[in-house]
């Protein structure tokens, strides 16, 4: 059960984590209560499962809420759940980095072709995994000087907190294409490159004619092989 929570609560703050520091700059308040967490969560199956939690322990919500933070997340949503708890950064230094991340990854070309080309076939699981690394490709490429206004980990949290819209138009070709172009990104991820490459495939197929399906297997082999040297080649 506590495995499940946690899970869930650890999603639902990824997405939480921008409106948060939104709603204390908007507030000009130094604390929030928890009913903002609430609020935002909604009907969410999350609070049927801390009920239950608070059920079984005879213990507050925020108590199961806290204890399950990680001592990053402390920093940020200790406050609301805990009053001996304060958030080492001031508003004006959360709302300058929340700045900083829409200046620097909104528009970011990598970003957005791997929304729109690969993150559509993706579980949730493998999206972290993906995410995370093309956070640490973003951060490695700024100055030294922008590397002081953040960190990888809020640059995941950022890119996840996007809420991005599964696109059904996504093309296995562009996907590969982008594969190609950051094969680290894909380092171990087998099942991910199998997907993609095997619906590439079955579509490439598909829509060739007979008497050339022959030609089109062989520069399909060729293709595929170039996409797996070049993931594998970044294995260490």
């Amino acid at each position: 059960m506590e495995e499940t929570l946690s899970t869930r609560l650890n999603e639902i703050l990824i997405k939480f984590t921008p409106y948060f520091v939104r709603q204390k700059l908007i507030k000009r308040e130094e604390s929030l209560g928890e009913e903002i967490f609430y609020d935002f969560v909604g009907e969410d199956g999350l609070i049927d499962l801390l009920d239950n939690e608070c059920d079984s322990l005879e213990v507050e919500r925020s108590d199961i809420i806290y204890r399950l933070l990680t001592e990053e997340q402390k920093k940020i949503f200790g406050g609301l759940f805990s009053q001996s708890s304060q958030d080492t950064r001031s508003i004006e230094e959360q709302c300058e980095e929340l700045n900083f991340l829409e200046k620097k990854v909104l528009g970011d070309r990598i970003v957005r072709a791997f929304k729109e080309n690969v993150q559509p076939f993706l579980t949730s699981e493998k999206n972290v995994v993906l995410v995370s690394r093309l956070a640490n490709l973003l951060y490695e490429g700024f100055s030294e000087e922008e590397k002081k206004q953040t960190n990888q980990r809020s640059i995941t949290t950022y890119i996840l907190s996007l809420g991005f819209i599964r696109n059904t138009r996504a093309s296995h070709r562009q996907a590969c294409d982008f594969i190609i172009e950051y094969p680290p990104l894909f380092k171990g991820e087998e099942e991910v490159l199998d997907a993609i490459v095997g619906r590439y495939i079955d579509e490439e197929l598909t829509h060739t004619p007979i008497n050339k399906t022959d030609l089109r297997i062989k520069e399909l082999k060729e293709e595929l092989n170039k996409i797996y040297y070049l993931v594998r080649s970044n294995e260490s």
